[in-house]
């Protein structure tokens, strides 16, 4: 584990694992009040396993799997790499929503708060028409 990473947890015995990012790490985003999101910034990441430090029953691993390149890119509900309005006609639909709302989509809470608000409107219009490539 790197200093980005907290612990890590497993819904399901082993066979999921859910890591979250430290607050204050280089990989975290912060809102505009400058609190920590908890969410990755926006970029392209490569996961790659190290075998050495993967055991189950005594056993390390034999071999890495591949790795997974993805992305993150607030805005972008599809994962289709870019923000259009496809992503807009689902921002529109969420905001002005709070989390106990079934319209809520958290994905468009930049900053956590349970509201979708002006605040994740200015984030996502500063994204609005970009692309990631890779």
């Amino acid at each position: 584990m790197s200093s980005a990473f907290g612990a890590s947890s497993t819904p399901d015995g082993g066979r999921t694992w859910v890591f979250t990012f430290v607050d204050g790490s280089p990989y975290t985003q912060t809102s505009s009040s400058g609190n920590f999101t908890g969410s990755l910034i926006d970029g392209i990441y490569t996961l790659s396993v190290d075998p050495t430090k993967v055991s189950a029953n005594g056993a390390v691993m034999a071999a890495a799997p591949p790795s997974v390149t993805f992305h993150r890119l607030f805005g972008d509900v599809n994962g289709s790499k870019n923000i259009n309005a496809l992503d807009f006609n689902a921002f529109r639909s969420a905001f002005g929503k709070t989390s106990p709302d079934p319209a809520y989509n958290p994905a468009f809470d930049f900053d956590g708060n349970g509201s979708i608000n002006a605040l994740d409107y200015n984030q996502f219009r500063s994204r609005f028409g970009k692309t990631l490539t890779y």
